[in-house]
């Protein structure tokens, strides 16, 4: 049983495209590019300590994520997010760490599913 997807939130999505998967292939596929593109810009704000940026960013990352079963990924987003609400960066490159790990994990696991 995987603690990076939550195949409750997959299951559903694929019954939201009537059993064929092209619906959540697709929404995956949003998410990866989408994430490509804001991974780097968090990257950015932690370098720069921006706490704020971290937040909004992390928050962005955290939903997304969620959306597409990927509670792993969603679960360290929350982290990130917190630290920048509360200003308090201590750890935030590591738990970036942690989220890149788990998001690459992420990947792999969708793709012996057969999503990307």
């Amino acid at each position: 049983m995987s603690v990076l997807l939550d195949m409750d939130v997959i299951n559903d999505l694929i019954e939201l495209g009537d059993g064929d998967t092209e619906f959540i292939t697709d929404l995956i596929q949003t998410f990866l590019t989408d994430a490509e593109e804001t991974i780097p810009q968090l990257k950015a704000a932690i370098e720069a300590g921006d706490a704020e940026k971290i937040r909004r960013i992390a928050h962005s990352l955290k939903g997304a994520s969620a959306n597409i079963g990927g509670i792993g990924i969603a679960e360290v987003g929350e982290q990130i997010e917190q630290k920048g609400r509360d200003g308090d960066l201590a750890g935030v490159a590591t738990l970036f760490e942690e989220f890149m790990h788990r998001y690459e994990q992420t990947q792999a696991e969708l793709r012996q599913l057969n999503l990307i």
